[in-house]
Formats: structure tokens, sequence, C-alpha cells
């Protein structure tokens, strides 16, 4: 390897590192802001904080399916609560589609929105959504929560228990940590204990019918006449 080459090398592996440190840089004053901006938004609503219970909510998806909330949210899932007409929504729902890798990562998301269905049809047609998106008929689920910023995201438990609250855009490194902890949620732990098998030997019976005690008595009667003719 020539020094020209070398120093190539060298530099675009540099330039690789101080891109990565960046990136990384910006990552964390982002979420230091959004952080912030979460609070400010949660003092505004008045509605709801990390710890608080959904109300298990009814909704119809974009298909006509019926659901309640209850039904669809499994160990770790994201809500998003989102308008099509928003940039910063469109945004998230492309870092959504590079960021989910499986079925299993769509089961762990759900999308809500008051939007036309059939204007969400044609989007989740052109970002292949396999996500839920459920129907705000009327806005209940949002005007409820008191939800003016756009996207709003919800982390919750399978009891509804709101575990993290973000009033602004994940970032595609908040939807790589959150697929890997729901993967991890979900995998269902060995049993600690193995139930042994059944013992199956016949216990010997309490007690013994008349014709198996006559056949015993004749049985000891030969062994008896065979012992006194060999004395």
């Amino acid at each position: 390897m020539t020094l020209v080459t070398l120093a190539y090398v060298l530099g675009v592996h540099a330039a690789g590192l101080l891109s990565e440190w960046n990136h990384s840089r910006h990552a964390e004053q982002y979420r230091s802001r959004a952080v912030e901006q979460t609070a400010a938004v949660l003092r505004h609503m008045g509605t709801i904080k990390v710890g608080d219970t959904l109300s298990n909510y009814a909704f119809e998806d974009i298909d006509g399916n019926l659901h309640l909330l209850s039904e669809i949210v499994s160990d770790k899932t994201l809500i998003t609560y989102l308008k099509p007409d928003c940039d910063a929504c469109l945004e998230e729902m492309e870092r959504l589609r590079q960021a989910a890798e499986s079925q299993d990562d769509y089961d762990h998301v759900l999308i809500i929105t008051s939007a036309n269905p059939l204007h969400m049809h044609r989007l989740r047609e052109d970002y292949g959504l396999g996500c839920l998106i459920l129907y705000d008929d009327e806005r209940l689920f949002g005007s409820s929560l008191n939800i003016w910023t756009f996207p709003f995201n919800l982390v919750v438990d399978r009891s509804r228990v709101i575990l993290a609250i973000h009033a602004n855009t994940l970032l595609p490194d908040d939807y790589e940590r959150f697929f890997e902890e729901a993967a991890l949620l979900s995998v269902t732990p060995a049993p600690l204990f193995v139930t042994p098998a059944p013992f199956s030997v016949t216990p010997a019976p309490l007690f013994v019918t008349p014709a198996q005690a006559g056949a015993q008595s004749r049985m000891l009667g030969r062994q008896s006449v065979m012992y006194a003719a060999k004395a």
C-alpha cells in the first residue's frame, strides 16, 4: 500500500468517524430539546403524564374493523397520533418504514389519525406500512387528550399504562432502540420448573379377593409338601 493510498484510507475513515460523531452530537442535542418541548406541551395539554392509564378506547381501523385498545396493545406498543398533511408526520412514517424489519416490528406500532381513511389507504400503500392504522372518528381520542401538536407519540404497556411520551418526531435511533426493547419483552421465557412425568407403577392391591387367597394357599401347600419330601 502506497503512502497516497494509506492517506486516502485514513482520510475516509476519519471522515466517517467525524460524521458519526456529528450525528451523535446532533441527536443528543435534538433529544435534549425534545425533552424540554415535550414537558412544555404536556403542561399545556394538562391531561396525561407518564404513569397514567389510557382509557380503553374503541376504534375502527381504516379497513372498517372494530378494535378495543386493550385488545391490540402488547407489552410495549408505540402509539403515534398524526396528520397526513404534516411534513414531520410524513418524515416519521418514512423513518418507521426504514426501521421496521419485519411484521413483528409493525405489530408493536399503532397509528391513530382523524384523516380520511381513503387518504390513509394511499399513504399506507405509498410507504408500505404494515402497522394497524386506526381512524379517530370525530377526533374523540385526540380531543380527550387535548393533542394539538403532531406527530405525538406515546409508549404504553399491555395494561395501557403510559411508559413514555414524545411530543415530537422520533429519530431512526429511537425506532431501532424501541424495536429491540419490544422484541425482548415479547420473548416467552423458558419455564423455571419442568413438570415430572407421572409415575406409572401400579400399586399392589390393598385387599385380596377370595379366589386370589385360595390360589395363594394352594401354592403355599405345594411348597410345604416339596420341602417335607426333601427333608
